[in-house]
């Protein structure tokens, strides 16, 4: 058995030089070294740029802030979409339903399969934006703010407003 490098292993030989000579010895050093170098930089980056950082934003308010946007999407869904809703999400009946999302002209030209999923893929959007309500809220506790209450009216006049609000 042969203790000399296989595969994509072996190919780095003559690039790199061969490991019994004291210059391939060197070389991969060398190149080593640079790697080491350069990912730290790179690592080292994110630190740096949080050092600097001096505001006197409480991480109370970005989540809150993060938490209203999200109110804003899971209301949209769900007034759109129809769904049970949650704190702060309050449950609405669909306004557009399966049918009236897969037989829209927007999507009219695909499939039966791929319309079926793209009413999927909305209704687990929905879902999502909901979850991340929950989410934010039981990490907020007492310090989450309260949902403002949405109207959709111009987005939700038809498939075609919803599905151009949803893209945007």
């Amino acid at each position: 058995m042969s203790n000399r490098p296989t595969g994509a292993i072996a190919g780095l030989g003559p690039a790199l030089g061969e490991a019994s000579s004291r210059s391939g010895f060197l070389r991969k050093g060398a190149i080593g070294g640079a790697l080491l170098v350069g990912g730290g930089a790179l690592l080292g980056r994110p630190a740096a740029a949080l050092a600097g950082h001096s505001d006197n934003i409480p991480d109370a308010d970005v989540l809150n802030y993060a938490l209203t946007l999200e109110y804003l999407e899971a209301s949209f869904y769900t007034q759109a979409l129809g769904g049970a809703g949650t704190t702060g999400v309050p449950s609405a009946p669909a306004k557009f339903g399966r049918g009236a999302i897969t037989g829209s002209s927007q999507i009219a030209g695909f499939g039966g399969r791929i319309r079926s999923t793209a009413y999927g893929y909305l209704v687990a959007i929905r879902n999502h934006e909901v979850a991340h309500v929950n989410f934010l809220r039981a990490g907020l506790g007492a310090a989450a703010v309260e949902a403002p209450t949405f109207t959709f009216t111009a987005a939700l006049r038809n498939v075609g407003t919803f599905l151009a609000t949803a893209r945007a």
